[in-house]
């Protein structure tokens, strides 16, 4: 009923508000707008009243600015922004639709996605990366299931975006069937390949996962060797805003980790509260006294002193973790 939406979604200087307490809201209308050289927009995830503005912790357990909206349940919308023959984009008119979409890094980096695209020169290669990298988490793979075409869609945007010559979709060995249906969706699209890498950590981190395929090494960025790294749910949901019209205000967040009783991949407006989201599922496990919340995944989560602060455009996943199990059975 209530939503927090944070105007720091992104790595980058903090959104600013562009409506008040007492506004009242639609879905999808831009309530955030960009300021400085690298942030990004920020969209309502529902039709409501601005309640509140005020300061909250987020998950890397800084505090920002944050909009707190009444949802209404009257789900109005608006039109954000709109492409009618979004395959008639230019190169630097799909890297300013990025921009205005405020597609971010949603593989858990919340880094603008634009920022990729503005300068490159000389990219060969878009490598998506559908690896996921910790333990527990599912996500990527569970949207990539549902949206092999979105993904080699949005891919190939994103090749276009950076005058890419091919696209390279890498994930790992032991999701053979979901490899296979992706490589099924490339169907058409001679410059797309899906590719296995080993099942290790970090396979997932973007210069081990280069080493592993280009066998090259970079200082500072992909970009310099001529790759650019996007997450794969990043590529699906460009392809869903780019086609429908569409801000990202909803995604999918892997809940797991011993600490709730019934884990999964939870599909959740941006600004529900974790603590909700947990409830819905089935509470934590009994008979624990102490746990951690993270913010993310297990290696590279941040701890979180409580379980109310909110999804945000990139978190990937939630994970719970027991401290102490009381009768906990031996491993």
């Amino acid at each position: 009923k209530i939503f927090h939406m944070y105007l720091a979604q992104h790595i980058g200087q903090i959104s600013k508000e562009t409506v008040k307490v007492g506004d009242f809201v639609k879905r999808y209308e831009k309530i955030g707008e960009m300021q400085g050289n690298i942030s990004s927009p920020v969209h309502s995830p529902v039709s409501g009243q601005v309640i509140d503005i005020k300061e909250m912790i987020l998950p890397n357990k800084k505090m920002a600015k944050t909009i707190v909206i009444k949802n209404d349940f009257k789900n109005e919308e608006v039109v954000p922004f709109s492409y009618e023959n979004p395959d008639e984009l230019s190169a630097e008119e799909l890297v300013a639709a990025i921009k205005e979409i405020g597609v971010l890094g949603l593989g858990g980096s919340g880094f603008p996605t634009y920022i990729k695209y503005e300068n490159a020169k000389n990219i060969d290669t878009v490598l998506i990366n559908a690896v996921e990298c910790e333990p527990y988490l599912t996500s990527d793979y569970k949207i990539m299931e549902k949206h092999a075409k979105e993904l080699i869609d949005g891919t190939h945007f994103l090749m276009k975006a950076g005058h890419a010559k091919k696209g390279v979709i890498a994930i790992k060995v032991v999701n053979d069937k979901l490899a296979k249906k992706l490589q099924e969706a490339t169907e058409g699209y001679q410059n797309i390949e899906v590719v296995t890498v080993p099942d290790a950590y970090p396979m997932g981190w973007e210069r081990v996962l280069i080493r592993e395929l280009f066998k090259k090494e970079y200082e500072r960025f992909p970009g310099e060797i001529g790759i650019i790294v996007n997450n794969a749910t990043t590529a699906i949901y460009l392809s869903e805003a780019l086609r429908d019209k569409k801000p990202i205000t909803h995604r999918i967040v892997t809940i797991s980790g011993e600490g709730v009783k019934n884990p999964e991949n939870v599909y959740v407006p941006i600004g529900t509260s974790v603590d909700y989201i947990i409830e819905k599922i089935g509470g934590y496990t009994e008979n624990i006294n102490e746990m951690f919340v993270l913010g993310g995944g297990p290696m590279m989560g941040k701890s979180i002193a409580n379980d109310t602060f909110v999804v945000t455009t990139y978190s990937n996943s939630i994970t719970v973790l027991p401290q102490v199990a009381e009768d906990a059975p031996p491993r």
